[in-house]
């Protein structure tokens, strides 16, 4: 048997000329946690983002240059500084991102009033706006979102929604059908705001973070990713590019994706 191409040549090259019209002119930056050190990786004919704005320092010879990263500039690693990296370039990326010769078009995980700062007039974030994000990764709020999309009841996870105190475990436990539990809270990612529930204790641990919560039944299975690439043609109209489900990296805390974890 001929073994079936794992990705669609057609459209890798549909998406690559797409993208080279839709950035012919611009320069593109990266502005995101883990654009330099291998958990985001730059490959193929494309060259890497001409700036690279990030968290930690490049691992990789394909690593774009300039790479501003606040962990080389505070010369400290810990939650503390995985959620204010952003700050710590904030001066540099500013005043680096003003001296290119073209308008940047900086790509993100979502956008913020700084990020649109760096963007200067006429430049570009190509991100979600941040408030929109918000609302979308919203823990509490997902299958309420997969409802109204009239995704079908058998394909979502069981679960409850609970807007004030936790009930004790026996009764979560009968609302979902199930002995093992995951209860999530807030907009955060990366294992933040989940908390897998098989105790008492591990109760207390997941009330202990802000509601509302949501409380499913642990289903067996391997984490996994989508990835959508969306492509302005210029005209007010996007075309839209979609990968196959790809296994995610959990549990690896060397690649920042915890098994489950708060705060």
């Amino acid at each position: 048997m001929t073994p079936q191409p794992l990705v669609d040549a057609g459209l890798v090259e549909a998406a690559d000329r797409a993208l080279a019209r839709a950035l012919d002119g611009p320069v593109l930056v990266s502005a995101e946690r883990f654009c330099a050190s291998m958990r985001t990786l730059y490959t193929g004919p494309a060259p890497p983002p001409a700036v690279a704005a990030c968290c930690y320092p490049g691992w990789s010879d394909a690593a774009p240059d300039p790479v501003l990263a606040a962990e080389t500039r505070t010369r400290a690693r810990g939650p503390g500084q995985r959620h204010a990296w952003m700050q710590a370039v904030d001066a540099e990326a500013s005043a680096l991102l003003r001296t290119l010769a073209a308008r940047p078009v900086i790509a993100a995980w979502y956008a913020t009033d700084r990020l649109r700062r760096w963007a200067g007039p006429g430049g570009t974030v190509a991100a979600i706006d941040g408030r929109l994000r918000a609302a979308v990764e919203d823990k509490a709020a997902f299958d309420a979102l997969l409802r109204a999309a009239g995704v079908p009841e058998r394909t979502r996870i069981t679960c409850v929604r609970v807007n004030a105190r936790l009930p004790d475990l026996a009764e979560l436990r009968a609302q979902v059908g199930a002995a093992r539990l995951v209860v999530q809270s807030g907009a955060d990612s990366g294992g933040r705001g989940t908390v897998f529930v098989d105790s008492d204790a591990d109760l207390a641990r997941a009330a202990s973070m802000d509601g509302p919560y949501k409380v499913a039944a642990f289903v067996e299975g391997w984490s996994s990713n989508v990835t959508v690439l969306t492509v302005p043609d210029g005209q007010g109209r996007v075309s839209v590019y979609m990968d196959r489900p790809s296994h995610k990296a959990a549990g690896i805390p060397e690649a920042g994706i915890g098994l489950g974890q708060r705060g």
